[in-house]
């Protein structure tokens, strides 16, 4: 009888200890492409190691399922995570699995991730009937949402052997694309050999063979992951599996491959000091978007703060991006990842003469920063009233 009380009286006292069988620790995240892929932690770690270095800890349940995701920078909690916030947190019920996103001091916030394009998803809410998975995203009001790229309900039909077929739908029913890079409706995701992303296929809905896109010009987009899960860049094929380049007709056209070379801090953790991308037509030429820019370099720090942005001409010179109105730009940041200067360089490296050349941040009490600007004299910028 002493002993039965006393079990329930730790289980009572200590509720997390039991929700959480196990904890581990990885350096980062592997990439994914769609709501319906589980995050995937990479680059394991021991707790000693997580102390040193900015880390995701991770929390299983006793049937090896994730309990939480939570992102650590600099010792700190931080929303520097893939997901952007601290925490995520799952709950299972009958066929339901639910993720629910935190900021560091615990409190309900929205996450961020590319395959939305919006920030205004609290919780996603995964429910299984057979091989079909669907998912509803919920804001911060409990009240279903709409993501930004226009996608209100996405499903998943696990009885394909390729993968799963991924479908998505507005609010009023109809189908959506995936998003306009990748205007797929319906499609089969697969992984490669270790686990990670690694097709995304056009099929026909009705017979599931893969199709050509008559717009984007291509019927996949294949992701490179290695063994360690780091991402080495994407290529597009046609039905037959030969790389095409991207129609004339489809958004950011004209290439078949873009390719990611790092210079690596570690290896095995995915930890980069330098990520070089360029491009490639099909025929294994270089392709430069817009006829002019041809590759791009980005640096970051241990926090995967991005220190430095450049992008470069036909013979690796530095060239202006016109969206951008600079060649490069250098960031600074404390001690609490927050941005304290950028610099902005012309293609002849030297501060650019139009426009602001510094931009220095300065925060106050309540976080917010106050921004000043200079010329490339050092002389201020006045703002208008």
């Amino acid at each position: 009888m002493k002993a039965s009380f006393l079990s329930f009286l730790l289980f009572a006292l200590a509720p997390s200890a039991w929700a959480d069988a196990e904890v581990r620790y990885f350096a980062g995240m592997a990439g994914v492409i769609t709501p319906m892929m589980e995050y995937i932690p990479k680059g394991e770690i021991d707790a000693d190691k997580a102390a040193r270095i900015d880390h995701y800890r991770v929390a299983y349940d006793p049937e090896g399922r994730f309990s939480s995701i939570k992102y650590f920078s600099r010792g700190r909690p931080s929303s520097k995570a893939y997901f952007q916030t601290h925490e995520v947190r799952y709950s299972y019920t009958g066929n339901k699995r639910i993720r629910e996103y935190f900021a560091e001091d615990g409190a309900p916030t929205p996450m961020w991730r590319h395959y939305y394009r919006s920030q205004n998803i609290q919780r996603e809410v995964y429910t299984r009937v057979g091989d079909v998975v669907t998912l509803h995203m919920y804001g911060l009001d409990g009240e279903r949402v709409t993501a930004g790229t226009e996608s209100f309900e996405f499903r998943a039909d696990h009885s394909d052997p390729r993968g799963f077929i991924q479908t998505q739908f507005k609010a009023d029913g109809s189908p959506n694309v995936i998003f306009s890079y990748l205007p797929f409706e319906t499609s089969v995701i697969t992984r490669n050999e270790f686990g990670y992303l690694y097709q995304i296929l056009q099929i026909d809905p009705e017979t599931s063979e893969v199709i050509n896109h008559p717009e984007a010009g291509f019927a996949e987009m294949r992701l490179i992951f290695d063994a360690l899960g780091s991402e080495n860049g994407w290529e597009f094929r046609n039905a037959a599996g030969d790389l095409v380049d991207r129609a004339a007709t489809a958004v950011d056209p004209g290439y078949a491959r873009w390719i990611y070379e790092f210079e690596w801090e570690d290896r095995a953790l995915g930890r980069f000091r330098v990520l070089h991308e360029r491009y490639e037509t099909a025929a294994g030429e270089q392709f430069c978007s817009g006829g002019i820019i041809c590759a791009r370099q980005m640096g970051v720090d241990a926090h995967r703060n991005v220190t430095s942005s450049a992008t470069f001409g036909v013979d690796g010179e530095l060239v202006i991006d016109p969206d951008a109105g600079f060649a490069k730009v250098e960031s600074a940041y404390d001690g609490r990842n927050r941005r304290t200067e950028q610099r902005f360089y012309a293609s002849d490296g030297a501060l650019r003469t139009e426009g602001v050349a510094v931009r220095r941040f300065v925060y106050g009490e309540g976080g917010a920063p106050v921004v000043t600007e200079f010329d490339h004299t050092g002389a201020k910028i006045e703002k208008a009233e």
